[in-house]
């Protein structure tokens, strides 16, 4: 975007570029309910449910933290890495990816256009009825 400022009586612009704004991201540490964000971020050892959310970037679950998420609609992927646990279901559909390593997994009739992708996961993850590109390690036959 540029923006065009007139340097009074000079008979002259200044032309500036600006940057488009950056995704926010939203800390989520209890429940959010059918909102529309860009980013969602669980912090490490928090709680999250997510009921009908829609988020326009990515879902990252820190260390230790929990995400519960019911029928969400998101443009990127989701990813956790040494999460305590992490529930999807209700018919949500993922943009991107979701890859889960090292936490309790529950996936339940989603749908990936990206890769569904469990690693190093005990228990391994359970569920089953999903939808995605390719379904990879522990996730191969969810």
């Amino acid at each position: 975007m540029k923006l065009a400022i007139p340097l009074c009586g000079l008979g002259v612009e200044l032309r500036l570029a600006t940057a488009p704004a950056a995704a926010e991201e939203r800390q989520c540490t209890g429940r959010l309910g059918a909102v529309y964000l860009d980013n969602i971020f669980v912090p490490d050892g928090a709680s999250c449910t997510l009921d009908g959310t829609r988020a326009k970037g990515n879902i990252v679950v820190g260390t230790g933290a929990a995400l519960s998420a019911r029928s969400v609609s998101v443009n990127g992927n989701l990813q956790a890495e040494g999460a305590h646990s992490v529930r999807v279901h209700g018919r949500s559909t993922f943009g991107g990816s979701v890859q889960i390593v090292q936490g309790g997994t529950t996936l339940r009739r989603n749908q990936m256009k990206g890769n569904l992708q469990c690693r190093e996961n005990i228990p391994a993850p359970t569920g089953g009825g999903n939808r995605a590109a390719s379904k990879e390690d522990q996730c191969a036959r969810l």
